[in-house]
């Protein structure tokens, strides 16, 4: 049995369980390195002085649409090719890898010659004072660069995972993240190039990724070719890819919007509170990376046997992910109540007060206290985006993020003061996870009615 076959038996005869802990333990290291370099990066450069991280902040804001890009190319890519392959449609899929890929270098060329030729007007736009206007540029004339690259990477990640690569995508992001790290201090202070040896540094550590990444591809050891093909009807193809994609952009746009609006309503009980606020979105991101990694290992899995027409594995796949999610809540709800001050010296502001202590635990105990559902319904959605249903986890990230999370975070607050910006964001996920029951129970009606119809 060759390779391929090897992995096509795995993904259609494997146990849920371990499948499903087989792909994700790589993507959940993965983001959980990003996350760590990405602290030490940004130690690095706050050691330059608080304008220097602001013009970071004002980077972010640039990386942000890189990838949005990026994910929303790879992830419906991924779905499709997952799927094609499930259906053993090896051509359909090597057009939607080729299509994502360089849709991504051309997308990402576009940001980079827009970003070098109007830089000053974008720092500008993006809020850049006086004081951080010439640390910003020189970061930028790195990072515009770097777009391409950057695009490529998200889509390639995604397409290698699609065909169940996981680990050699890991090795890959991990791989950029360390050269990274290892060259911010020697570029940095070393080669005195100051906030432009950061930009440097990641524009660098891109590269080694992309060329890893792609490696894969030149050396002929994946199942789908990068090679440029023509699809039976490409205009449909792309729009099939972006609306698949776009949840991913959704759930990653929106809930920078919602958590910038609940911080500002937080900021009206003074800044202490909007600290602890802080914190507490901070740790979730955490616990988040954690939560997304698993559903990333489920997405592969998932569209394979839904292309192969397994629609008995697709629904014990989904089983096995609500279950490893709802776990992975308890656990993550156990810690955040039982050592919520250690949890606050490690993420928090240095603020001695006994007010901000005391309301950060409070903030804790109260924001954090439905990490099962919250993880549940991040597994709902990813779930959904992997069946194809882009409708559907849309409209529930919009809902969750929007809807509810902002809306009870404007409401609760008018009955309830400062207590009811903390209890929004669990109302949010309960209300969230009761909308996402009615339509996972229409959706396993439909699996059960597949499967009867095999029988």
């Amino acid at each position: 049995m060759n390779a391929t076959a090897q992995k096509n038996d795995r993904m259609l005869t494997a146990a849920p369980p371990r499948l499903v802990l087989s792909l994700s333990l790589p993507a959940t290291a993965a983001l959980l390195v990003s996350a760590a370099c990405g602290i030490l990066d940004a130690w690095f450069i706050s050691r330059l002085g608080n304008a220097a991280g602001g013009a970071v902040g004002i980077a972010f804001a640039v990386m942000a649409l890189i990838q949005a890009i990026g994910y929303t190319l790879g992830t419906g890519a991924g779905s499709l090719i997952s799927r094609a392959l499930g259906a053993g449609d090896r051509n359909g899929a090597g057009f939607f890898a080729s299509l994502a890929f360089y849709l991504s270098l051309a997308l990402g060329g576009l940001v980079a010659l827009g970003g070098l030729c109007f830089t000053g007007p974008i720092i500008r736009f993006l809020g850049a004072s006086e004081g951080i206007y010439p640390y910003a540029r020189a970061y930028a004339v790195f990072l515009f660069p770097a777009a391409p690259l950057m695009c490529g990477v998200f889509v390639l990640n995604n397409l290698l995972r699609a065909e169940g690569q996981v680990r050699f995508a890991m090795l890959g992001t991990v791989a950029g993240n360390l050269v990274n790290v290892a060259l911010d201090p020697l570029l940095l202070f070393r080669a005195e190039m100051g906030i432009g040896g950061a930009a440097l540094a990641l524009l660098i550590s891109q590269a080694v990724s992309f060329l890893l990444l792609l490696g894969r591809y030149l050396c002929g050891k994946t199942r789908v070719s990068l090679r440029p093909r023509k699809g039976e009807r490409p205009m449909r193809q792309l729009l099939s890819l972006l609306a698949i994609g776009s949840p991913s952009l959704f759930r990653q746009g929106l809930a920078g919007v919602a958590s910038a609006l609940l911080l500002r309503r937080a900021r009206e009980w003074g800044d202490a509170t909007a600290a602890a606020v802080s914190v507490n979105a901070r740790v979730f991101l955490l616990l988040y990376s954690f939560c997304l990694g698993v559903g990333q290992g489920l997405m592969p899995a998932a569209g394979f046997n839904k292309g192969a027409n397994r629609p008995d594995r697709v629904k014990k796949l989904f089983g096995t992910l609500l279950l490893s999610e709802a776990i992975l809540g308890a656990v993550a709800l156990l810690i955040v109540e039982c050592f919520p001050t250690a949890l606050i010296g490690i993420f928090g502001a240095k603020n001695e007060s006994v007010y901000y202590t005391e309301f950060a635990v409070k903030a804790f105990r109260i924001y954090l206290c439905m990490m099962v559902l919250a993880c549940v319904n991040k597994a709902t959605f990813i779930f959904l985006q992997a069946m194809g249903k882009a409708v559907e986890s849309t409209m529930l990230s919009m809902v969750r993020e929007i809807v509810f999370g902002v809306g009870l975070a404007l409401l609760l607050p008018l009955f309830f003061g400062l207590d009811g910006v903390l209890w929004s964001m669990p109302a949010a996920d309960i209300l969230t996870a009761i909308l996402s029951a009615v339509i996972i129970l229409k959706t396993v009606r439909q699996l059960n009615r597949q499967i009867g119809e095999q029988i």
